[in-house]
């Protein structure tokens, strides 16, 4: 698995600073994959990201685009990725995450402390793409939020009310990007850690 930060650089000409990932040309990367397989408990499978200056300064846009199969669990929300949580609005930035309906959603916390009321989420319907491989790319950009399913528009939304103009600041600058998982999971049928694979993870 491979987890790579872009860095949007605004000077004279805008570019994008790009890392090109060992495995780009490396065959026996092949077959790496993240796997999670344990949805629950203490020892539920995820990855912890060092916070890292590259990805606490991104402030008004933002992609994230991973490939994911995922395995379907019913019941509770099932994450995928984010900087969320722990208990309190307060550390919750953005999240990728499968309903308990099947609908992928991809949620940005505004700044204006008004709970889930300033919250902006897109969403798409899922349940068609369990076991299988599927492009997903979600973005912010200055308030409006998109999600994309193999390179098409699925939503976008802006909260018109609650303009999430940019991103929030973790209150804990030590709150982490997990993958598989978000900060303070709680063991619970609300909450289910990722089950299947994701791979090539950019943000």
């Amino acid at each position: 698995m491979r987890i790579i930060a872009f860095v949007l650089l605004e000077v004279s000409i805008p570019f994008l600073l790009h890392a090109i990932g060992t495995c780009d040309g490396d065959k026996s990367c092949v077959g790496r994959a993240y796997t999670g397989s344990v949805a629950t408990g203490q020892n539920h499978h995820y990855v912890n990201v060092t916070p890292s200056p590259s990805l606490r300064n991104i402030t008004s846009q933002m992609t994230v685009e991973l490939w994911v199969n995922a395995t379907r669990q019913s019941g509770g929300k099932v994450i995928i990725a984010g900087i969320w949580g722990p208990y309190s609005d307060d550390n919750d930035v953005w999240i990728l995450s499968i309903s308990p309906s099947d609908e992928l959603t991809f949620e940005v916390n505004g700044p204006q402390n008004r709970g889930s009321l300033d919250n902006t989420i897109a969403r798409t319907a899922f349940g068609s793409v369990y076991g299988r491989w599927v492009h997903v790319a979600a973005t912010f950009d200055a308030g409006n939020v998109r999600l994309y399913l193999d390179g098409v528009l699925r939503d976008s939304a802006y909260n018109a009310q609650y303009p999430a103009t940019r991103l929030r600041q973790p209150q804990n600058p030590a709150s982490a990007l997990k993958i598989g998982s978000m900060n303070g999971f709680f063991d619970s049928p609300q909450h289910r850690a990722f089950v299947g694979q994701l791979d090539e993870i950019r943000i």
